[in-house]
């Protein structure tokens, strides 16, 4: 399945499938069942001497059952696990290698980081149900042997109806996103590191953390998130010590 060496490797939440991504660019689902391979997901290029991959996979996030997001080269990808589709293909997210992606505010952002030294954010809000989807035939399958079948007979399906209508069939590969329209995504940068921007990670609802070569760890926070919540916060608690008082003075009388 890989021919170069594996750098991602994740469980897909709570569905039997874990996924496997290599640096000469190729995505594996697996069953976590019998270690079988389900499907590729990416195949894209044929094997170099060199190694010279466009899109070699560095790192691979499980956005819910159903979707994947995996970094490779300079940008990132999102997979339908469910209809085998790329629905989000930014291959030009930064101008280095992108270290990781993940995502926050309930899913309706995804931030990037990269050995350029900066964090993008990227707008995913019109993906319905990112964090929550579930995986269809996984409800009608209890056994990785049934998960397979069903699979295949989906692939057989999709074959023969792409074979209707004259075009080319994919077995094994996926459709692709439209990167002039998902470079459009980016609605922010953040700019505190000096240097290789190596991981992040989120603090819900409105923080996360980020560290690089620099040396640094820094906390960055969405400012008017924060007041909203800590405002709230306080609205409760003086809306309790009211209710106290009231309490307290109907009991004095």
């Amino acid at each position: 399945m890989h021919r170069e060496s594996v750098k991602g490797l994740v469980k897909m939440e709570e569905a039997p499938l874990f996924v496997s991504g290599s640096l000469d660019g190729v995505l594996v689902v697996w069953l976590q069942e019998n270690l079988l391979p389900l499907k590729i997901l990416n195949n894209p290029d044929p094997y170099r001497d060199d190694n010279s991959y466009l899109y070699p996979i560095w790192h691979l996030t499980p956005l819910s059952d159903r979707y994947l997001a995996a970094t490779m080269g300079k940008g990132f990808r999102i997979y339908d696990l469910d209809t085998d589709e790329c629905l989000v293909n930014c291959d030009r997210a930064h101008d280095a290698v992108v270290a990781q992606v993940i995502q926050i505010f309930n899913g309706k952002l995804l931030l990037s980081c990269s050995t350029d030294s900066l964090i993008r954010v990227w707008d995913t809000s019109d993906i319905k149900n990112l964090t929550t989807a579930k995986l269809s035939y996984m409800a009608s399958c209890k056994t990785g042997r049934e998960v397979s079948r069903l699979h295949y007979n989906r692939r057989l399906e999709r074959e023969r109806n792409a074979s209707i209508v004259g075009a080319n069939t994919v077995s094994e590969t996926t459709t692709r996103g439209n990167p002039e329209k998902d470079v459009r995504r980016k609605i922010g940068e953040l700019r505190g590191h000096s240097s290789d921007v190596h991981g992040v990670l989120a603090f819900p609802p409105y923080s996360f953390i980020s560290c690089g070569a620099d040396g640094l760890v820094l906390l960055w926070k969405d400012g008017d998130g924060g007041r909203k919540l800590e405002d709230h916060e306080v609205y409760q608690v003086l809306m309790e010590r009211q209710k106290t008082r009231a309490e307290l003075a109907v009991k004095s009388h």
